[in-house]
């Protein structure tokens, strides 16, 4: 038997607010709860310990993906510092890109990763910009354009599609962008 919580304290508690109940509550997470997806949370008072019968489920919300980066902190992802703080071409030569590559940067944005990955698979690979803002990919290109890098291949994808060619891609990046994905299976599929 569910018994309802306030929603006041439902609030509290999924905020991690520690409040001295004296319940005993079960945040079941997912389907399976026995695939280590539960959180047990037991909150006493100076009372004693809460008796099972007191016993409440709540069950959580779905998964919420975060929000995108828009456009328009586009240049935050080109500040000079990124190179120090990520090491781009470090990254990028372990994964050993060479020319005729195919790759994709889904979630490309300005193109801080995309420009490079295109650099190490041409002159015949392709590098596959997918976002999901215009605005990023129009960014990107006009920075392509400006330091003459080709093999560039914009993508406008969908919430839970990346439309990228089936059966092509070599390699995948994603950088600071799966916890935007709304649909993880869709998108690595």
């Amino acid at each position: 038997m569910k018994t309802s919580i306030s929603p006041y304290l439902r609030t509290a508690l999924l905020l991690g607010v520690g409040l001295n109940l004296g319940v005993g509550l079960d945040f079941s997470v997912g389907p399976n709860p026995d695939v280590g997806s539960s959180l047990a949370v037991g909150l006493s008072l100076s009372l004693g310990p809460s008796p099972a019968s007191a016993q409440q489920t709540v069950e959580l919300p779905a998964r919420v993906p975060a929000q995108f980066m828009s456009y328009q902190g586009a240049g935050w992802l080109e500040r000079p510092e990124r190179v120090a703080e990520e090491m781009p071409d470090a990254m990028l030569a372990v994964m050993g890109l060479q020319d005729g590559d195919v790759v994709a940067d889904i979630g490309a944005g300005s193109g801080f990763f995309t420009r490079r990955m295109a650099t190490l698979v041409a002159p015949t690979g392709t590098a596959y910009a997918v976002d999901i803002q215009p605005e990023m990919l129009e960014i990107l290109q006009g920075h392509a354009e400006e330091e003459g890098i080709t093999g560039i291949v914009p993508v406008l994808s969908e919430f839970d599609d990346p439309k990228l060619p089936a059966g092509e891609i070599d390699w995948i990046l994603l950088v600071d962008v799966y916890h935007e994905f709304g649909n993880h299976e869709a998108m690595l599929a």
